[in-house]
């Protein structure tokens, strides 16, 4: 036997029963060793290091599994543990590779598993359950109209934007309430467009209870944040002195910030205090500038303000056509004020070819829609029969409706009428009381008018005639005369001094003889939205309305008391 063979029959595995440790010597332990060592290296040949990017898993590698049943009871199938190579143990030295991987089985199966391989050992999540309301803590859920609920938002910009989902009806139907709710909790983290927001409700009691004095102080901490319509808001509040003093000098500074910052309804309202002079002299320049801005940036109370403008030369060269382009725009937009300034302009042929039938037409919709300048002229018309059929009944309704809403011209009309039984039985008591209403209200021709007349009375029918004037005035207190006008920007209408001359100056067929038309109109309410609605007062600083501010000329009269367009 050659060498060879020697050495390979010194390796060649006995039957596990013919070997005993006694029989093994030093040497050929150190072999067998050698052989498990092999076999181990063998089994790990697929032991690599792990991938780039996975030291969050565990080190061990992830190639070693827990042995099967079939595999401990089967160590003769021909077939070692497997690794993540799939590496078999050969055939020959069986024996010692079963033995060598029974010593490398730990005592404890490994865990170390695939994570896909453990979702089908995952216990199941619970189901969320509904969590009512009352149950939750406070703040913690948000019930919608649906019965579902949300978390509650905690930030004060979420919460302000909630607030304004609930107010716009995004849960169903406007909620002004829970949004006021929602509002007191971002504002009272001095979150500026919840504060301005909330201002706005408490002024209106819209969803909580009405407290101005609240209000203003909403707003002006948003003011003070820089939010451009809360300065708005404050400068209309310091306006009309509500929820704070009266101060136009404060007014004038807040809108003045909101307008240079390009605020539509700041840049209207900045202009009538410059057009009235409310935080210093009067200042047409200014106002038309402010006027003209308003409209650019949409407002249609400024464009009927920009025709007022170019019709009188206020601030700006007079433009007939552009101012009747304009007036005749707000008209037809619903402005009873433009109505009559439109019609008075057809009249006379300003901006266009004289046009009757178009100036009776529009005094007719401003008369409808209650407009004293056109109430006034309408019922001149019927009186004289021009343009309309003369008709003393339907000029008489005309004056009246005119009287009873303050305007003094009309009233020395209606007394005129009465006293000489011109569309009615003639009535001095009633007469003789429009005309001393007519002189409290400052109308010059009315005291020679109510001379005449007194004199037709008897003292019984005198005390009778000053007691219905005097019920009169005490049922009607805005038309209190002598009380100095409540300057509302948008409310009051009065047209500077110089328009006013211009307009008495210019009235068609004025004479010694007869008075002439209102030449001013009284302008709509504001469509300012931050401004809040304000009773009008109807009386100015001398007496007379200002919704008729032009001074007429004078009646000889009672019959003489009547004015011609």
């Amino acid at each position: 036997m050659n060498t060879a063979r020697r050495i390979a029959a010194r390796f060649r595995p006995s039957p596990v029963s013919q070997i005993s440790n006694r029989q093994r010597s030093p040497r050929r332990a150190a072999h067998l060793a050698l052989v498990a060592l092999l076999a181990a290296g063998l089994l790990l040949g697929g032991c690599k290091p792990p991938k780039k990017g996975t030291a969050g898993l565990p080190e061990r590698p992830t190639y070693i599994r827990e042995a099967t049943d079939q595999e401990t009871s089967a160590p003769d199938a021909g077939t070692s543990a497997t690794g993540t190579t799939g590496a078999t143990k050969p055939d020959t030295g069986a024996a010692t590779a079963d033995a060598v991987a029974n010593t490398a089985q730990p005592a404890v199966p490994d865990l170390v598993v695939a994570p896909d391989s453990m979702a089908s050992n995952r216990q199941p999540e619970p189901v969320p359950q509904p969590q009512s309301r009352a149950a939750a803590p406070v703040g913690e859920l948000v019930e919608l109209s649906d019965g579902t609920s949300v978390e509650a938002p905690t930030r004060p910009q979420d919460q302000f934007a909630f607030a304004m989902a609930l107010l716009q009806g995004a849960d169903g139907q406007p909620d002004p309430a829970r949004a006021a709710t929602w509002l007191e909790k971002s504002a009272d983290q001095d979150f500026g467009p919840a504060q301005d927001v909330l201002a706005r409700l408490y002024l209106d009691g819209t969803g909580v209870r009405k407290d101005e004095a609240k209000a203003f102080a909403l707003a002006m901490s948003a003011a003070e944040q820089d939010i451009i319509n809360a300065q708005a808001l404050v400068g209309v509040l310091y306006t009309y002195g509500r929820g704070t003093r009266r101060d136009f000098m404060q007014g004038e500074k807040w809108l003045s910030l909101a307008a240079e910052r390009g605020h539509p309804q700041a840049c209207d309202l900045l202009a009538e205090y410059h057009r009235k002079g409310l935080a210093g002299p009067e200042n047409q320049e200014e106002a038309f500038r402010w006027t003209e801005r308003a409209a650019a940036l949409g407002v249609v109370r400024a464009r009927f303000w920009l025709g007022v403008h170019y019709r009188y030369g206020m601030g700006t060269p007079r433009d007939d056509a552009k101012a009747l382009h304009l007036l005749r725009e707000a008209a037809d937009a619903g402005n009873p004020d433009a109505m009559g300034l439109v019609a008075e302009m057809l009249y006379r042929g300003q901006g266009s070819e004289p046009d009757m039938a178009g100036s009776v037409r529009y005094f007719q919709m401003g008369a409808k829609a209650g407009d004293l300048h056109s109430l006034l002229n309408l019922g001149i018309l019927h009186h004289e029969g021009t343009g309309v059929p003369k008709d003393y009944p339907r000029s008489l309704q005309l004056f009246g409706q005119c009287a009873e809403g303050g305007h003094p011209r009309c009233m020395t009309l209606l007394g005129s009428m009465l006293a000489e039984g011109e569309g009615a039985e003639a009535d001095m008591v009633t007469a003789h009381s429009w005309l001393t209403r007519a002189v409290l209200f400052g109308d010059g021709d009315a005291a020679s008018v109510a001379a005449e007349v007194q004199q037709r009375m008897t003292p019984d029918q005198l005390v009778h005639s000053k007691n219905m004037a005097a019920q009169w005035m005490q049922a009607h207190p805005q038309f209190q005369p002598g009380v100095p006008a409540q300057l509302e920007p948008e409310a009051s209408t009065a047209v500077p001094q110089a328009a006013r001359q211009e307009a008495s100056q210019s009235a068609p067929g004025a004479s010694a003889d007869t008075g002439t038309t209102d030449m001013t109109a009284t302008p709509q309410g504001s469509s300012n939205a931050t401004a809040p609605v304000t009773q009008t007062d109807k009386t100015g600083k001398t007496g007379t309305t200002t919704a008729a501010p032009a001074k007429k000329k004078g009646t000889k009269a009672a019959k003489g008391a009547r004015t011609t367009n």
